[in-house]
């Protein structure tokens, strides 16, 4: 029919796709149907009411692929046999993480490509960095699998993405890597993974082995689980970082988790993204703020937070907190009303380093409340934001007099507005010259320490004019004695 024809086929158009096993798009675009036909890569003259014909150029297109296809399944197995004798033969370097996708083979291969990889992942035993992605794990290559964490003692990060099996649970990891990997295993990825409400036992005995550094459960049911693991969470202290991205929890579930990490002093970074937390969780989230003295980055992004929500966290407990370094609350819609609290918060809150209100439905009043605060941050490094900011070049251009320490302003038209707009290239050059340390021009700096601060400021000559015009004595800094 008219329109656009999509084929995909894994093919390799490179030596290094070949070798990355990287899939391409092959588009074929019929682009209109004429009483001259219809248009491929050139013009086939036909009658456009007869099917039979149009079918025919079709078929010769799709044989193609399939013979291109079929090329790369060849081509993949070679590969998958070189990777197994390297593994063999222990000529596989232990730094580089061993991935397998079964996505790269033929639906009826997979099986057996990967019971081929697991051999060869037994009989090497160094296994460090280990992901698998996209397989379904039948009875006898559940065994395998188990096999090679049995095998591999010395596993150090494991990563599934969209794996199953016929139990659809995580008991096979219970069985085999609490026995053979205890102390050892520091990170722990389930991407859109079938997890049952008897895998918490596996999740404790996870929490509990003192190793465990990151743990990210992405797109993972977690109503049934979360709420009897929390006590494992509240007193881990080798946890440093949580990413729950995706993972839409219940108010009930998601409260008994905030408060779990209320008395955590291990967790430094914490991933709420698409978690659809609301504004039913402002209290929950605001205490656990106000009691959590580790946390250092926060990531609220897509959760539908509200601009009282954030006027509440700003008005409260971000005033108090002394450790919070990245802040990201990018698709949520608080508004200029938001904005402006955070834009005040700021002024006070000088731990805060990054900024992160990418869609967030912040328009003039918004942006034009952060530029003029921007003045007075003290902490605040960068700031990621939409495009409304492009307007109040003039106020970011006076703040900048004063604030030495803002050194990034991120939009989405940036690079083009550095560019073309005199105003914007005038606040890159101030950005630059406080990535350059341009505070130590007014602070009390010793001669013998400025041919280093010139030295870093070398590749820049304009920077490096400001700098000696606005202190030319260090000049002669370079002629003391070392």
């Amino acid at each position: 029919r008219p329109g656009n024809l999509f084929f995909i086929s894994p093919f390799p158009s490179s030596p290094f796709a070949r070798h990355s096993f990287r899939h391409h798009v092959v588009t074929i675009s019929i682009s209109s149907f004429s009483n001259s036909g219809y248009q491929t890569d050139g013009p086939v003259e036909t009658d456009p009411t007869n099917s039979s014909a149009i079918t025919s150029a079709i078929l010769k297109l799709l044989y193609s692929l399939k013979m291109t296809s079929e090329s790369f399944v060849s081509e993949t197995g070679r590969w998958l046999h070189k990777a197994c004798r390297l593994l063999k033969e222990g000529k596989w370097p232990t730094d580089i993480p061993v991935s397998f996708d079964a996505s790269n083979f033929p639906f009826q291969n997979r099986e057996e490509s990967a019971s081929l990889f697991f051999d060869a992942l037994i009989s090497w035993g160094q296994l460090k960095d280990f992901r698998v992605k996209n397989l379904h794990l039948s009875l006898a290559c559940q065994e395998k699998f188990e096999s090679v964490l049995r095998a591999n003692a010395g596993l150090e990060s494991l990563t599934l993405v969209n794996v199953s099996n016929e139990n659809r649970t995580l008991q096979y990891l219970s069985r085999s890597l609490m026995i053979s990997n205890k102390q050892r295993l520091q990170e722990m990825i389930l991407d859109n993974c079938e997890v049952e409400s008897q895998d918490s036992i596996f999740f404790q005995r996870m929490l509990g082995m003192g190793s465990l550094k990151s743990l990210s459960l992405r797109c993972v049911p977690l109503n049934d689980v979360l709420p009897k693991v929390v006590s494992r969470i509240e007193c881990c202290q080798s946890l440093q970082s949580i990413d729950l991205s995706g993972c839409r929890m219940s108010s009930s579930t998601l409260s008994v988790f905030l408060k779990a990490l209320s008395s955590n002093d291990s967790v430094k970074s914490l991933t709420l993204q698409r978690c659809s937390i609301g504004s039913s969780a402002s209290g929950d989230l605001n205490h656990m703020l106000l009691k959590n003295l580790s946390l250092e980055n926060l990531d609220l992004s897509d959760n539908d937070i509200s601009q009282k929500m954030v006027e509440k966290l700003a008005n409260e407990s971000l005033m108090t907190n002394t450790t919070l370094r990245s802040l990201n609350l990018s698709t949520n819609p608080i508004g200029d009303v938001g904005a402006a609290a955070l834009a005040e918060l700021l002024k006070f809150n000088h731990s805060i380093e990054s900024l992160s209100l990418i869609d967030c439905e912040i328009w003039g009043p918004g942006c034009s409340s952060l530029a003029v605060a921007m003045r007075d941050m003290k902490g605040l490094k960068s700031l990621y934001i939409d495009g409304e900011m492009e307007g109040y070049a003039d106020e970011v251009l006076a703040s900048l007099q004063s604030n030495m320490t803002f050194t990034h302003l991120w939009m989405d038209r940036t690079s083009y507005l550095v560019r073309k707009d005199r105003k914007w290239r005038l606040v890159e050059f101030y950005l630059r010259l406080n990535r350059s340390k341009r505070r130590m021009l007014v602070e009390s700096v010793h001669f013998s320490l400025w041919p280093g601060i010139l030295e870093g400021v070398s590749g820049n000559a304009s920077v490096a004019y400001y700098f000696l015009r606005q202190k030319p004595e260090v000049m002669f800094s370079s002629l003391l004695p070392s």
